[in-house]
């Protein structure tokens, strides 16, 4: 690329291969369409989910009491521990938290889900699942209720990506994307869709 001065960056000619193809934002000739080159999509191969796969559990408890580490922040995050109730196998979810579940979305593997407790997003009412997760995109659900979560996986599976809301047995809109989330359109879209209603 060259430019003609450096406080705004805008390319005055653009060069590829040695050969001159834009100059002043224009392309000097069309550019051919590339062949046999697909995206990559539906790249979350993920069977459908239980309730049960969303619900917290400690070893070797039944009912009782249990200290457990949870992750604590949104943005920037550091380790907590919090106490606990156990009942019927089940943790109790204090006041204020919520969980996160997280599985690899390739499967390429027999990953093993992941899920802990999370502090400082609020209690959530529904449940969120998303693919866009730097820096490897796996599926990630947020929230409090094991079957909201369970019913916003599931919608985000069959869509093959993006962002599904669940709240009360009901669906919000979703915005499937089934390309890889590190493309721009995808992400933009997902993200206004999802402010939107979790607005509402």
């Amino acid at each position: 690329m060259v430019f003609p001065e450096l406080d705004k960056l805008q390319a005055r000619e653009v060069y590829v291969a040695g050969k001159l193809i834009a100059r002043n934002g224009q392309l000097r000739q069309p550019i051919p369409p590339a062949t046999g080159v697909t995206p990559p999509r539906d790249t979350l191969q993920l069977a459908p989910l239980s309730a049960d796969d969303f619900i917290l559990k400690v070893g070797g408890i039944h009912h009782g009491v249990a200290r457990l580490r949870h992750i604590r922040g949104a943005r920037f995050t550091q380790w907590g521990e919090v106490e606990v109730q156990i009942r019927d196998g089940k943790v109790q979810l204090p006041d204020g938290f919520s969980l996160i579940w997280v599985k690899h979305r390739h499967g390429r593997h027999q990953a093993t889900p992941q899920i802990a407790l999370l502090e400082g997003w609020g209690e959530l009412r529904g449940a969120i699942a998303t693919s866009y997760s730097h820096d490897s995109h796996n599926l990630v659900v947020l929230g409090r209720d094991a079957e909201e979560m369970a019913r916003a996986a599931n919608r985000l599976i069959a869509s093959g990506g993006g962002m599904a809301l669940a709240q009360r047995g009901r669906f919000w809109p979703t915005s499937p994307c089934r390309l890889p989330e590190c493309f721009p359109t995808c992400r933009q879209r997902s993200w206004r869709a999802s402010s939107a209603s979790c607005a509402t």
